[in-house]
């Protein structure tokens, strides 16, 4: 699929929130809870041109299961998001990923021009 985009957020307000925004900036949305539910997605062939990603997760950091996504897919961009201060990323944590941070709650046209900035990188 082209201009996949996977939402990751434990919150179902901010998923349907955030695939809405996606959807209306011309991106295919999907929808996960969780860090095995994304995982479990991959694993069935949806493979996406972004991961938007909570960084506090019920089941895993934000930025270890960036990590992973990133050893299975290293062209992903991944844009994570938090309601707590940018402050707590790293780029040693981060490495080599392409990635954004957006912070929560957002605007929709503040997630579209993060989304289309990592896509166009």
């Amino acid at each position: 699929m082209d201009n996949l985009a996977l939402v990751v957020d434990d919150e179902p307000g901010v998923r349907a929130i955030a695939c809405r925004y996606l959807k209306e900036a011309g991106l295919i949305c999907l929808p996960a809870s969780c860090g095995v539910e994304l995982m479990s997605m991959l694993d069935d062939g949806y493979v996406p041109d972004l991961v938007l990603l909570d960084i506090h997760l019920p089941d895993v950091i934000g930025t270890t299961l960036a990590c992973q996504v990133h050893l299975r897919y290293p062209d992903i961009p991944v844009l994570l998001m938090s309601a707590w201060p940018a402050t707590e990323l790293t780029e040693n944590e981060l490495g080599d990923i392409r990635w954004r941070y957006l912070q929560k709650p957002f605007k929709q046209d503040a997630l579209s021009q993060a989304a289309w900035d990592l896509l166009a990188r």
